[in-house]
């Protein structure tokens, strides 16, 4: 895939997922920095339907995920995959659910980091009364 397209596919997917990854649901970071896009929690183009499976590079076949989820993946099929996350995200919070194999709530003093230099709104000039329309910093 080409850079240009590339980088215009990650914006456009970085919008249209609210800039979180279509597995684990955490925040990704959306940079052009090298060293940036080496990180577990970087922006990745991820095939849903793999291109060794025949996938191609259509826009309805591609989804925003961080690095670690992308590499992660492997064989598996993309909604197997999301739910093992989803399913491994809730449960770390009570490691009693993993011994017991009981399923409960998880505690209530869990709670995911996101830094706050990393996804902070910005306000355009004419939508200040809108909270849904907005603009995330990009690292």
């Amino acid at each position: 895939m080409k850079t240009a397209l590339k980088r215009r596919y990650l914006l456009l997917l970085f919008q249209k997922q609210e800039g979180k990854c279509c597995y684990c649901d955490q925040h990704v970071i959306l940079s052009y920095r090298w060293r940036d896009q080496q990180r577990p929690d970087a922006a990745t183009i991820e095939h849903l339907q793999r291109l060794a499976d025949g996938g191609g590079h259509h826009p309805d076949n591609l989804a925003l995920a961080c690095k670690s989820c992308n590499e992660g993946r492997q064989e598996l099929d993309w909604l197997t995959y999301r739910s093992l996350k989803r399913a491994r995200s809730t449960n770390t919070c009570d490691p009693s659910i993993a011994e017991q194999g009981q399923q409960s709530e998880p505690r209530r003093s869990c709670a995911i980091h996101v830094p706050t230099n990393a996804r902070q709104p910005l306000e355009k000039p004419g939508n200040a009364g809108n909270p849904r329309q907005h603009r995330w910093r990009m690292i």
